[in-house]
């Protein structure tokens, strides 16, 4: 096998999230990335990732256009972290981190997109409930 036919599958093996290798059209991926769409691989190969996005990403930007300004960064070697909404297989949205990168090892205008799924970070209580009180005691009892 040739090094650009095993690249690809290393650099999307042993990882925690989901990952896909791609130039216009996802060309292999992960089943962590299949889990995070409710995908499977099938449904995933062949697709361009503006096919699994809404036209809109949250902060107002037209999808299209934003992807293609971080594909031509990381093309030219920009390695790209971007939060970006996909659709899952249900409608329901997605929200992610994508770090987009140029591999020199796979080459040929080939991207590798890594997926983390920030999903469930609004569940995640951040506060400790102990520290908020404390802080809210020194702002009662400062003199101001």
């Amino acid at each position: 096998m040739s090094t650009a036919t095993t690249a690809p599958t290393r650099l999307l093996q042993n990882v925690d999230h989901g990952a896909f290798v791609f130039v216009e059209s996802i060309e292999d991926c992960n089943d962590a990335m299949g889990l995070v769409l409710g995908r499977t691989r099938g449904e995933l190969v062949g697709k361009s990732a503006l096919e699994l996005a809404p036209a809109m990403q949250a902060d107002g930007t037209v999808s299209l256009e934003r992807w293609q300004r971080r594909m031509q960064a990381a093309k030219v070697g920009l390695p790209q972290w971007f939060q970006w909404q996909f659709h899952k297989r249900d409608g329901s949205i997605v929200q992610a981190l994508v770090q987009l990168s140029a591999e020199p090892e796979i080459g040929d205008g080939r991207l590798v997109a890594r997926i983390h799924d920030l999903s469930q970070l609004s569940l995640v209580d951040w506060e400790d409930p102990e520290s908020g009180l404390r802080a809210q005691n020194i702002l009662e009892n400062t003199k101001g």
